[in-house]
């Protein structure tokens, strides 16, 4: 499906057991169709099929206006704005569904400092903390490893299971 597009996304995930946006504007793309609407119809379309977990893939620093690299970022059409926006609508989505009904839905959010495909250099672990003290760039063979076993797991109490 297109995530611009809600309508097209439900049929895309029935029966699915997790969905990761990795999605982000480009070529000419505007942010606030793509990293903001667009994470916030898939979070949408997940919720209304009843999608177990959902991952939402954006950026480090977003939680940072004043920050140099959230500033060049934003300049390209407030990206990092509307990064910001999209996983604060997801956040919303998921809270109102969860006040409605006994749910087992869940969401994860990820802030890579970057994705890249250059060869892996340094130390070979990645720890995963709440919070922002470090940016850090992840390979991106990891981060789809990452992303894919974050949404087969269910969060509970300090834990995912």
């Amino acid at each position: 499906g297109d995530v611009c597009d809600l309508s097209s996304l439900a049929e895309t995930l029935v029966g699915a057991s997790g969905a990761i946006f990795v999605a982000s504007a480009s070529k000419g793309a505007s942010p606030f169709d793509v990293d903001r609407d667009g994470a916030i119809n898939v979070a949408r379309a997940c919720i209304s099929s009843r999608v177990p977990r959902f991952v939402l893939v954006t950026s480090g620093g977003v939680s940072k206006p004043s920050s140099p690299i959230y500033k060049y970022n934003n300049l390209y059409g407030g990206l990092m704005q509307a990064k910001f926006e999209g996983e604060d609508g997801t956040r919303r989505l998921y809270a109102a569904q969860e006040e409605s009904v006994q749910s087992d839905l869940g969401y994860t959010i990820i802030r890579p400092g970057g994705i890249t495909d250059e060869p892996q250099l340094g130390v070979d672990y990645l720890e995963l903390s709440q919070g922002e003290s470090d940016v850090l760039v992840m390979l991106r063979p990891r981060l789809i490893a990452g992303t894919a076993h974050g949404s087969m797991c269910k969060f509970e109490g300090d834990f995912f299971r």
